[in-house]
């Protein structure tokens, strides 16, 4: 058995550190001594586009919002529900990630941010949200560990009210909010039907 290698390093915006591994053909994130994603485990970022995406197979070309890079399965799995005239923002914080996208994960992810689909910034997702208003017809999140944040804690106020509220402004009628969340919260459930999401 091969020992697990470490490949890269960066800090996060808390001042934490965010650290990449390999150990044979898989790549493992860490924050902090917590695993933060891995390539071995990722239907659950597929099933966030799938259920994301599901309403869009009528739509000639789709607008969505892809909150969080991470190793681009969800990024993959939208652009593979997509037709050639859909488009895709992808907002990501760190640089890192969109490097190590760039150096190491592109096999696992079909090479997604080469797609001419496809528009990278590298933002705050906050203040994308913040400034659009009936523009995306899908946003997924994929921040963190979901409503409680491990690599910054200002991604908190995205899942509050005016978080929130924000995602809804930017939604286009009939639009649709999918959120990836590392464990079920019957708080921030009550808070989407608050905020009158459905």
């Amino acid at each position: 058995m091969n020992p697990r290698v470490k490949l890269a390093a960066a800090g996060t915006p808390s001042g934490g550190e965010m650290v990449l591994y390999r150990h044979d053909r898989d790549y493992a994130i860490w924050v902090d001594g917590q695993d933060l994603m891995n390539s071995r485990q990722h239907e659950s970022e597929l099933e966030l586009a799938r259920l994301g995406c599901a309403h869009l197979a009528s739509h000639d070309a789709p607008c969505i919002l892809v909150g969080g890079l991470g190793m681009g399965y969800t990024l993959r799995q939208a652009l593979d529900m997509l037709g050639p005239q859909g488009h895709v923002v992808v907002a990501e914080l760190m640089a890192a990630v969109v490097e190590w996208n760039q150096t190491y994960f592109g096999g696992l992810n079909g090479q997604s941010l080469g797609d001419e689909r496809v528009e990278l910034q590298t933002v705050d997702i906050i203040t994308l949200i913040e400034h659009s208003q009936d523009w995306y017809d899908t946003i997924l999140l994929d921040i963190d560990n979901g409503p409680h944040a491990l690599t910054h804690s200002e991604n908190r106020r995205l899942y509050t009210r005016e978080g929130l509220l924000a995602c809804r402004r930017a939604l286009r009628s009939q639009g649709c909010l999918a959120v990836w969340s590392a464990e079920p919260s019957k708080k921030f459930e009550r808070l989407l039907m608050a905020c009158e999401f459905k």
